[in-house]
């Protein structure tokens, strides 16, 4: 991704049937899995639930969870528009995150091996329009449905100064070609 990019639209999907998914999940699920806001101090508001994702980020090596299965058929589709984008390659993460009404993820960059030579995507799922997400020194409001490509290398953070919880499907596509420039 260019360094000067800050945001990237790829394309609008029907999010409809996870949001449906999504809805029906007990508070349990969203507290299980804590890496995130335990390990990644600018993330300890947010609660996760992944689908693939591995706590080392220096691995490239997708590790599936117990929920990949209810969203299968989503994942394929966002694999589809991923490839034809991108070029060959494959997801290494895709995991729900939480940022509860009223909170920020605080200004951070991402580093490790998988977070830097990955494409980060984001898809709202569940928002308002009171969730600014900013990178650098531009700021958006990202819709239900959009796919947007983040440059995570970049200074970023986001603050839900709505009333409702915002849940985005997080994305890494790792380009094949990005594996051979890394070694």
């Amino acid at each position: 991704m260019d360094q000067i990019n800050r945001f990237n639209y790829i394309d609008t999907i029907d999010v409809s049937n996870i949001k449906d998914v999504l809805l029906k999940l007990t508070k349990e699920d969203w507290n299980e899995f804590t890496f995130r806001q335990e390990q990644v101090g600018p993330h300890k508001y947010t609660k996760s639930i992944p689908l693939i994702f591995d706590t080392g980020s220096n691995t490239i090596k997708p590790v599936y969870h117990k929920q990949y299965n209810n969203f299968e058929d989503e994942i394929n589709i966002i694999n589809d528009i991923c490839r034809k984008t991108y070029s060959d390659g494959y997801m290494i993460k895709a995991l729900f995150v939480n940022l509860p009404a009223g909170k920020s993820i605080f200004s951070h960059k991402d580093y490790g091996l998988s977070l830097t030579i990955s494409n980060r995507i984001h898809i709202p799922i569940i928002t308002n329009d009171d969730v600014i997400f900013t990178v650098d020194d531009e700021s958006i409001n990202m819709k239900e449905g959009e796919m947007w490509e983040i440059n995570n290398s970049l200074t970023h953070s986001v603050d839900n100064n709505g009333d409702q919880d915002r849940i985005h499907l997080i994305v890494d596509w790792l380009q094949i070609k990005n594996i051979i420039k890394a070694m």
